[in-house]
């Protein structure tokens, strides 16, 4: 589902990347039995008690002159 997450907003020029760190440390906590200092921000976010299983921001993959925010070489000169 994810991947399906990815390649649509790819396609509609939105620009994804992962926050992996804030649900590990809520993981972490939980397993070491601290206090929900991550988890409970993460909580926060969500409404009716639900879980965060992934975090990513989302933002413009163009800028204002209508060029990739960072550029990338094409495909052919990096993959052999």
């Amino acid at each position: 589902m994810l991947e399906r997450v990815h390649l649509w907003a790819t396609v509609n020029g939105i620009a994804l990347q992962h926050m992996n760190q804030l649900t590990e440390r809520a993981d972490r906590e939980r397993q070491l039995r601290l206090a929900p200092r991550f988890g409970g921000e993460v909580q926060a976010l969500i409404p009716d008690g639900g879980e965060a299983l992934a975090t990513f921001r989302v933002g413009s993959a163009e800028g204002e002159d209508g060029r990739r925010q960072s550029p990338r070489r094409p495909a052919r000169e990096v993959v052999t």
